[in-house]
């Protein structure tokens, strides 16, 4: 882990813990966040200073939120927005309420990926709930946007995917816009501070304006 942790192009541990098959299962099938052993993995990954990128159903966010409350000092990045997939409305306000809980941890980061839908173009209107819920929870500094390309190419283009995420965003503030789009991943990751300045607004960059000054 320490030899990694050196490598310039590294900057986070990406794990899937496991997980339980449906909301009715999760707490008699915690995940391996639950388990000491793994937990002294993922303090290693601290001590090293690398960040912690975690793939798990939102189901199993309370697991995440005792991990994030056990180690505050610690970032963990929750990819494709805590996989929302059944869309049903009481599936819904189950993920809502898991990632609100999630965002009370200030140490916590949302990245919206991943949020197609199987063998459905991916549009606006069918992911806008989703990217407007996180936005609510974990305001525009703890959340970016992200392609998940080459997985999604099956639902849309990258345009299709960043296009979708310009049209929701249209009506944010221009910071609002820039922290989604790339401050947040830049400021999270560690990245150079100078691709703030190379990269176009998002909305002057796809040919339009946000409504809001």
């Amino acid at each position: 882990m320490s030899r990694y942790s050196q490598m310039p192009i590294v900057r986070s541990v990406r794990h899937k813990p496991g997980q339980a098959a449906s909301p009715a299962e999760a707490a008699s099938h915690p995940s391996k966040m639950m388990d000491p052993q793994w937990r002294q993995g993922y303090r290693l990954v601290a001590e090293n200073g690398l960040l912690f990128d975690l793939q798990v159903a939102w189901w199993h966010m309370r697991e995440a939120v005792d991990l994030a409350r056990s180690y505050p000092q610690q970032t963990i990045i929750v990819n494709h927005a805590a996989l929302p997939s059944d869309r049903s409305p009481e599936m819904m306000q189950g993920w809502s309420r898991a990632v609100h809980e999630l965002a009370a941890c200030q140490n916590t980061v949302m990245k919206i990926s991943g949020i197609g839908l199987p063998s459905v173009p991916w549009r606006a209107e069918n992911n806008r709930l989703i990217v407007e819920t996180l936005f609510e929870a974990f305001g525009s500094q703890r959340i970016m946007f992200a392609s998940n390309f080459p997985v999604d190419s099956l639902c849309g283009s990258y345009d299709d995917i960043f296009g979708g995420f310009l049209e929701i965003s249209r009506d944010w503030s221009p910071d609002e816009q820039s922290d989604a789009f790339i401050g947040t991943a830049v400021r999270t990751y560690g990245l150079e501070e100078s691709l703030l300045s190379r990269v176009a607004a998002p909305a002057r960059a796809y040919g339009t304006e946000t409504s809001r000054p």
